[in-house]
């Protein structure tokens, strides 16, 4: 009998008028669906599926041909034992209930976080990476006109072959500054990274040695 008293139901399932019922069925020790629905006004659908919960609850026993239901609580005491035990469990499941929602919360603030971090940490290479540029183009600059590094030379057309033929014929074939035969070179008097124009003018004859040597000065 104490193992019917305390059985625990769904409930979440639970009508509202459940304790209400519960009480008048053990106070009259007898109760059935139409004298549920015309005592508490209900409609009949409603007070089935009460008695339905009342017996799952181990309060009355089940329908048994046309005899009256039994009872199976008989005294107020041990059916408020009961009732008792249905609200603690509600509560306890209800706090239950309220600690998962809180730590569902807590896990999404926790994700937020993390999320708000690691943007952040993007946001700061970003700004990282776009300061180190910048700073190698200043300093890019500065060692270029110092004279410590060349800039990017710009995209050399191609040298006409009756100007070849013109320098090559002025100078003799020979380098201008040493008078070599061997490794003959085109270069620019003015260099073209300076604006020096690719013209008869502008060209001499120089060997490879010689023209190492001038590399990008003037002359």
């Amino acid at each position: 009998m104490l193992n019917d008293l305390y059985q625990i139901v769904d409930l979440d399932e639970l009508d509202p008028m459940f304790d209400e019922v519960a009480r008048f069925i053990v106070q009259n020790q007898q109760g059935s669906t139409s004298a549920v629905q015309h005592r508490f006004l209900i409609g009949y659908n409603r007070a089935g599926r009460i008695m339905a919960q009342i017996e799952a609850a181990g309060i009355i026993g089940s329908v048994e041909g046309s005899n009256p239901r039994e009872v199976l609580i008989k005294d107020m005491v041990s059916l408020e034992m009961l009732l008792e035990n249905y609200t603690y469990c509600s509560q306890s499941e209800e706090l239950l209930l309220r600690r998962k929602k809180n730590e569902e919360i807590q896990r999404q603030q926790w994700i937020e976080e993390q999320q708000r971090l690691e943007r952040e940490q993007i946001v700061y290479k970003i700004k990282e990476r776009h300061r180190i540029k910048q700073l190698e183009k200043i300093i890019r600059q500065e060692l270029i006109d110092s004279g410590e590094l060349f800039g990017e030379q710009p995209k050399r057309p191609p040298i006409p072959k009756e100007v070849v033929d013109a320098v090559y014929t002025r100078d003799g074939g020979r380098c201008v500054y040493c008078g070599s035969i061997q490794n003959i070179h085109i270069d620019h008097i003015i260099p073209f990274s300076k604006g020096g124009a690719t013209n008869v003018e502008n060209l001499q004859l120089l060997c490879q040695k010689c023209n190492l040597e001038k590399s990008n000065k003037i002359g």
